[in-house]
């Protein structure tokens, strides 16, 4: 967040505090010039107590998209809806559509290979609990998860309750009912507007770009992309609890980030820390993938979006 705030051009600051003059803006430039600005820690050890209360205010109050243009996901993407349909220019936009979206995974098993038994009724709400999940990962992160990728996928699990702990959905609703409630037991930023968000998201995801040939699409791409998300992550702790850094000193070196990542102050990743099971998350998310590609029918697991 740091790093674009850095990167937004002058004039959205100056709309915050018309105070701000060229001489304090080159001091701010000189502090900055030798810090890695992905390093949000880093940066923050550079600030004045008046630029770090101020940037707390600009979060707290609400304030930080007049500053981080907010990035339209991808999945927003449609067809336009028309009663005469040009099939030769709409299969030319889908390709473009298709090519905004996150590389769905070529090396999906067959689900008669992987699959003893046919899948629950509930499965379909299952998969839209992850689902709801990722779009507001996604949002919560502005369509920069993957930069931030042991944070996410801490994050992620923290509020997908069907990967936390196996929970199994009977309807739409209550799936994207246990992602908003663990948002807020997370102490992550909701409103009352990310329920009707999360809404709309799962449905553009479940509807496709638009035509029938590719309906299934969204589905595969948002999949993959948490799979990609997770062993990302998956590597980068391995990695990261390999260095002494990473388990001593955390709480009083990375200061932003005990102040920022939750309310209690959290430094660690907990989600992570049970890689067997973190493990068979990335299992069962590939099992999904399979069960999309391979299985999955509107007409034999409907999707009721009315009872949200």
């Amino acid at each position: 967040m740091l790093q674009r705030l850095e990167q937004e051009p002058d004039e959205d600051w100056d709309d915050l505090d018309s105070d701000d003059d060229e001489i304090e803006a080159a001091d701010l430039a000189d502090r900055l010039a030798e810090v890695d600005l992905n390093n949000a820690d880093a940066v923050w050890e550079r600030l004045t107590d008046e630029e770090k209360q101020e940037f707390k205010s600009i979060v707290y109050n609400g304030e930080i998209e007049k500053i981080v243009q907010s990035v339209e996901p991808w999945w927003t993407q449609k067809l336009p809806a028309r009663l005469i349909r040009d099939v030769k220019e709409e299969s030319a936009r889908v390709r473009e559509i298709l090519k905004l979206c996150p590389k769905a995974t070529t090396t999906i098993k067959d689900f008669k290979t992987i699959a003893t038994k046919p899948p629950a009724p509930c499965i379909a709400h299952n998969i839209a609990n992850v689902f709801a999940a990722y779009t507001f990962i996604v949002r919560y992160y502005n369509s920069d998860h993957s930069s931030y990728e042991l944070e996410a996928a801490d994050n992620f699990i923290a509020i997908c309750d069907n990967l936390k702990t196996n929970a199994n959905f009977e309807s739409v609703a209550s799936a994207v009912d246990s992602v908003i409630m663990n948002c807020l037991n997370a102490s992550l930023f909701s409103d009352l507007n990310t329920k009707d968000v999360l809404r709309k998201d799962l449905r553009e995801i479940f509807d496709g770009p638009g035509d029938d040939e590719h309906q299934n699409s969204f589905l595969l791409s948002a999949l993959s992309d948490v799979v990609s998300l997770f062993k990302s992550a998956k590597q980068k702790y391995k990695k990261e609890a390999a260095k002494d850094a990473f388990a001593a000193g955390r709480a009083e070196t990375r200061k932003f980030s005990s102040e920022f990542l939750s309310a209690d102050g959290r430094t660690e990743f907990k989600q992570l820390e049970n890689q067997t099971h973190f493990a068979g998350c990335i299992r069962k998310l590939e099992f999904y993938l399979s069960f999309v590609k391979f299985r999955y029918s509107r007409t034999e697991w409907p999707v009721e979006w009315e009872t949200l």
